[in-house]
């Protein structure tokens, strides 16, 4: 990779811009909308954004469930149709690295999938202490 003091002031550079483009936006939004009042604030919060969150979740669930079951899970059947029996290839087989590399990957999106299960779960049960 690239290195020394020229890279170095690129990447400063590259993050005064950032920072700037940020403290620009910031002061835009703070320019054009409104002040909300703190009921204000809080309904939308309640009927708009934990709402969209939510199905923000939900929606990750299954675009991760369909990637798992339709690629990653089509990608090894084909693999293990290639190797016959994944047990009896042995671990240094181009083929059963590629069904194991897949397999971690499948595992991973389950997991990812089931998180956020457990998230949206947790944040529509919990009943908040001082309801309306």
């Amino acid at each position: 990779g690239a290195s020394g003091l020229g890279w170095t002031v690129v990447k400063l550079v590259v993050f005064g811009v950032k920072v700037a483009g940020f403290i620009l936006f910031y002061m835009l939004v703070r320019w054009t909308i409104p002040r909300f009042r703190f009921d204000q604030l809080m309904g939308l919060a309640w009927k708009v954004l934990i709402p969209l969150a939510l199905a923000n979740l939900l929606l990750a669930m299954v675009v991760l469930t369909f990637i798992s079951q339709y690629w990653v899970s089509g990608t090894m059947d084909a693999l293990r149709s290639q190797m016959g029996s994944v047990a009896a290839t042995p671990a240094t087989n181009q083929l059963r690295a590629s069904f194991d590399r897949l397999h971690r990957i499948s595992v991973n999106l389950e997991l990812a999938v089931l998180v956020a299960g457990l998230l949206a779960l947790f944040f529509t049960s919990r009943i908040p202490r001082n309801a309306p």
